[in-house]
């Protein structure tokens, strides 16, 4: 919700679960995310108006220092691949864990997650809610990816949100979608949260 602004016009339906945020970078490569070049560093985000550009996105707006790292639109299998030949810096994935890029991530020789634990994350709200909450990764989680010491990051919500118009124009539908999520969040955390 950050990326999108204070005034973006949209309500909060429901908080469906945490997302985690993964730092995937090469073994030699930077050891947090502070560590990225600010100036010619290349981190790779995914699709525009996915999970993870979105998060950059707000990323940016958090802490200006990120805003001249370039971003790349690929992720996936590609993005591994950009990483492997030192075309990119790192990648930014935001799933659950075990999300399957990250599994992936996990069985790629020369591969580790990186810390993200800049303080400048300890703060921003949107309409007076938190929106990061710092979180640890741990090693058997990861094998692949972590050495000896648990990671730092961050999780964010995972949240279904409507255009405020469209919720005026629409009550009665709103008062189902709205009864149809809260119905459902028990089971996507269920199946997500491991």
């Amino acid at each position: 919700l950050l990326a999108f602004g204070a005034n973006a016009n949209l309500v909060l339906v429901g908080e469906l679960y945490p997302e985690t945020v993964h730092l995937i970078t090469n073994a030699d490569g930077p050891k947090n995310i502070k560590a990225i070049d600010k100036k010619n560093g290349k981190i790779a985000v995914g699709s525009p108006g996915g999970g993870a550009a979105v998060t950059w996105a707000a990323f940016v707006k958090t802490d200006t220092d990120y805003k001249d790292i370039a971003t790349v639109p690929v992720g996936g299998s590609r993005a591994l691949s950009e990483l492997q030949a030192i075309h990119i810096d790192a990648i930014l994935v935001v799933g659950g864990i075990g999300h399957g890029d990250v599994m992936r991530a996990n069985s790629t020789p020369g591969i580790k997650l990186s810390d993200i634990n800049d303080g400048a994350f300890d703060n921003p709200k949107y309409q007076d809610r938190k929106i990061y909450k710092f979180a640890k990764i741990s090693a058997k989680q990861y094998p692949g990816l972590i050495g000896f010491f648990d990671i730092t990051t961050l999780q964010v919500p995972a949240v279904f949100v409507v255009n405020a118009e469209w919720a005026d124009r629409n009550s009665k539908l709103y008062d189902i979608l709205f009864d149809a999520s809260n119905s459902a969040i028990p089971l996507i955390r269920q199946t997500v949260i491991k």
